[in-house]
Order: C-alpha cells, then sequence, then structure tokens
C-alpha cells in the first residue's frame, strides 16, 4: 500500500524530500528519476550513500533515458491514446528522445498536455508491464509484507 506520492522537480529536490523522509519517518520511500543527463551516475551514487542504512526501505528508480520512456511501452497503445499511427522512424527516435518525441507528437511543443495519454485504459496497461514498473511493485510488495 502507498500513503504518499510526491511530485519533486530536479533530481536535488527528489534527494533532499528522501532524506527528510528517511530521518523523520519509518515509511518506504521509492525514488523514480530521470537518468537523462551526465549527472545520472553521480546523482545515483550520492542518493545511495546518502541512504546508507536504510537501504531496506529505499529503492532508486532510474529510468532511462527518461520518465516519459514508460509510454513507449507498446505502439499499438500508444497509437490508440493518440488517435493516430507512429511512423517507424518516430518510433525509433522515441526510444531515445522520449520527452521531446511526444511533446511533438501531441502538438504542443515543451508545454504537451500527457493527461490525454494518462486515461487511456490499454496504454495505462501496457506501462504497468514495463520492468521498471514491475520492480517497483516487487519492491513495495517486499517492503510492506
Amino acid at each position: 500500500m502507498i500513503d504518499e506520492i510526491g511530485f519533486r522537480t530536479g533530481i536535488v529536490s527528489a534527494v533532499i524530500a528522501t532524506d527528510t523522509i528517511l530521518s523523520t519517518s519509518d515509511d518506504v520511500v521509492i525514488l523514480v528519476a530521470d537518468a537523462d543527463d551526465d549527472k545520472s551516475k553521480s546523482n545515483e551514487a550520492y542518493v545511495r550513500m546518502l541512504v546508507g542504512k536504510d537501504r531496506e526501505r529505499f529503492k532508486l528508480i532510474l529510468l532511462q533515458p527518461e520518465i516519459e520512456s514508460l509510454f513507449f511501452s507498446d505502439k499499438n497503445a500508444l497509437e490508440a491514446a493518440l488517435g493516430q499511427k507512429i511512423p517507424d522512424m518516430v518510433w525509433e527516435i522515441g526510444m531515445s528522445a522520449p520527452k521531446s518525441t511526444l511533446s511533438a507528437l501531441l502538438g504542443r511543443g515543451k508545454k504537451a498536455d500527457f493527461s490525454k495519454l494518462l486515461s487511456s485504459i490499454p496504454l495505462l496497461s501496457a506501462m504497468r508491464n514495463h520492468p521498471k514498473i514491475k520492480e517497483i511493485q516487487e519492491f513495495a510488495q517486499v517492503a510492506h509484507a
């Protein structure tokens, strides 16, 4: 059972929130972050050092290259959610640059609204089968057992 979901912009803000939760409560923390920059390895090492003794109640999930890669779990489901076919070349680009590709597909540039996609049951089902989502589910089950 998840007690709370928090959103932070940037890894530094997420790390500070993680440290606060771990040091002030007994809650389990799952930190999901983009691995889309050159600093992701050093950020991962820093977070793991910060967590130290709390490893059994902390899980870091880095999505490569970006969290939006979850939308590229199933081409047919994404096409249905968008209401349009995705050319193979665009799909391939989306695998390495999902954030900008989704923004282009939604036709709104950097201010893309993903709520249309998040209301698609087939797409959400496909996303639930993503290996990183499975990893989150498994950790949460074990942590709350």
